[in-house]
């Protein structure tokens, strides 16, 4: 068996495929065995890349959405035009493919989670992108974080207060009944209390998200897109690749090294700046929604970002007639 290409493990674990293209000059010349294993390395680093692109696509999209930058309204509509939609099985669909190719598949799914937060990390806080088209959203999100914050502070409160007492415990042997049933009464009130107001606290923080959610349905204008066509150009880059495996396999085949090389160092190419120029097209959404509102009139609204809301009283008031 050849062993030009090796070492496989090398190429394989290396990010681009710089080693495959140290020997495509001789291309013309190499055996059909040699020709077969080039195409099997190439094919399974383009399914480890698609492999990836995919996860990192779903994770971005779920994350993107808890953060409500976009809903299901916008995943609605990538399913109708794309066929696609976030799933998390991805152990399930792609952990036999990922070890057919040499590779850990909780490795690809931690490189496909920093790929997404490093992604996701472009986006401002929510709360900075609502502030600039409706400042009402804004005040409920600034409220969601107070009281998730109260919440956690007395969860740890709780956490202090024991359980359970015992009279036979060595702190109560000087206590008298009466101080120890007290002393009982006092912490049972004290978790009670506190229960109570994590749970109001928690139902409150709810309705509020739900609000949230409703205002922000269809997104913030230009933002919400921008996400979008971060998730489309994952998809399309998914379908590019098998495109490109296809392609590389049929140069080789007829030892076409200039075309196989072009394509893969284009590969390369891609799969270095894609992260980067989607990075590049989230900072421009987020100027031109500052640049949107500036030019509105003193005391407008933006209400590309709030045409559900709108739509959602005027359909009310519209029962209500009735």
């Amino acid at each position: 068996m050849s062993t030009a290409l090796a070492p496989t493990d090398n190429i394989m674990d290396a990010e681009n495929p710089v080693a495959m293209l140290a020997e495509t000059d001789t291309m013309a010349t190499w055996s059909d065995e040699k020709k077969k294993e080039f195409s099997s390395l190439f094919s399974k680093r383009t399914q480890l890349a698609r492999i990836l692109c995919a996860i990192t696509v779903s994770k971005f999209a779920t994350m993107a959405k808890n953060r409500h930058f976009i809903s299901d309204y916008h995943l609605t509509k990538l399913k109708r035009s794309h066929g696609w939609e976030p799933h998390r099985e991805y152990k399930y669909e792609y952990e036999s493919q990922v070890r057919e190719c040499g590779r850990n598949f909780d490795e690809i799914a931690r490189i496909a989670e920093l790929r997404a937060k490093s992604l996701l990390a472009e986006l401002p806080p929510l709360k900075k992108a609502v502030q600039i088209i409706d400042k009402g959203v804004a005040q409920k999100l600034d409220k969601i974080t107070r009281l998730e914050t109260k919440a956690e502070a007395e969860k740890e409160e709780l956490e202090q207060l024991p359980r359970s007492i015992d009279m036979k415990d060595d702190e109560y042997q000087d206590w008298t009944l009466r101080a120890f049933n007290a002393e009982v009464t006092r912490i049972f009130d004290a978790r009670q209390k506190l229960i109570k107001s994590i749970n109001k606290a928690g139902q409150e923080a709810h309705d509020l998200e739900v609000a949230v959610a409703k205002a922000l349905y269809k997104g913030l204008p230009g933002l919400s897109e921008a996400v979008v066509d971060v998730i489309k150009a994952h998809i399309e880059r998914g379908t590019g690749l098998d495109q490109m495996d296809r392609r590389v396999t049929e140069q080789v085949k007829f030892g076409d090294s200039e075309a196989a090389t072009g394509l893969l160092k284009q590969f390369e190419k891609d799969e270095a700046s894609v992260s980067t120029e989607l990075k590049s097209k989230l900072n421009a959404a987020m100027a031109a929604l500052k640049a949107s509102v500036k030019a509105l009139p003193k005391g407008a609204k933006n209400t590309k970002a709030l045409g559900a809301k709108k739509a959602s009283k005027k359909k009310k008031a519209s029962k209500g007639r009735r």
